[in-house]
């Protein structure tokens, strides 16, 4: 990601914006897409004894989108639920006695981990990190300390797979991004808006060639970030249009204000 990036503002040699910078803005533009597209997790929550759950162990929780309960039923039952803070209650007639287990169903922040490309010939530490020069998906940590090959290895793509290269030994650390392959130029657009947005606001009282230099790298960059977030809103509302209709109550909600006459 960080690659596309400093490609897509002309930057590869970090002539203009550091390596910290390229992340910085990576990091805010992957939080606008989390929030208008999270990702997808479930949470199991075994033997439910009680309409409360605990969902302070949910890390990086963005919206919960249903319930399940109980399990194992088909069709699945999902139940109408409210939730404030850490605790998610269940809005169902009867309290779970501890007999069923529930199922939740919850958006998180995306993931997205950066390292440098391997290069060839180069002095490698344990603990570093690298990508392949073709991006698979995956990120590989320095387990052996090292010289590389003058040639790239072929890399593993199983976790804790490991591979020689040269004196150096690579482990298959982590999935490097759970950001769908269509969406990363998505992604890089925003992130290069909000560095130009970052570099023009630093620029004012800096000596600039030409006129008004900042003011033309915060439109191209306010350019960038309307497109960005225009994209991630209509990505957005075809989400929850889904999730509605996946995941819509099994129980009819029951009008309390109604009053069926004799």
């Amino acid at each position: 990601m960080r690659d596309l990036v400093e490609r897509d503002l002309h930057d590869e040699t970090n002539e203009s914006w550091s390596t910290d910078e390229i992340d910085r803005a990576i990091e805010r533009a992957l939080q606008e897409f989390s929030y208008a597209i999270p990702l997808e997790a479930t949470h199991d929550e075994a033997t439910l004894a009680s309409r409360d759950i605990d969902i302070s162990s949910l890390s990086d929780r963005v919206v919960i989108i249903a319930v399940e309960y109980p399990t194992d039923n088909y069709p699945k039952t999902y139940v109408r639920f409210s939730a404030w803070g850490d605790t998610l209650s269940l809005l169902v007639d009867t309290e779970p006695d501890g007999t069923y287990d529930a199922k939740v169903y919850y958006g998180k922040l995306h993931s997205l981990i950066t390292a440098d490309a391997w290069e060839a010939s180069t002095v490698y530490a344990e603990g570093d990190y690298v990508l392949p020069t073709v991006p698979n998906g995956y990120r590989y940590k320095c387990t052996t300390a090292g010289t590389s090959a003058a040639a790239e290895p072929t890399w593993p793509t199983t976790l804790a797979g490991t591979v020689a290269d040269n004196t150096a030994v690579w482990t298959c650390d982590s999935i490097t991004s759970s950001i769908p392959t269509f969406n990363e130029y998505l992604l890089a657009e925003g992130a290069a808006g909000f560095a130009l947005q970052q570099w023009a606001a630093e620029a004012i009282n800096k000596a600039n060639v030409g006129d008004d230099v900042p003011r033309s790298y915060r439109t191209l960059g306010k350019a960038r970030i309307d497109a960005f977030r225009w994209h991630i809103k209509r990505l957005g509302r075809q989400n929850r249009v889904r999730v509605r209709q996946l995941y819509a109550p099994y129980y009819p909600i029951v009008s309390k204000n109604t009053v069926v006459g004799p």
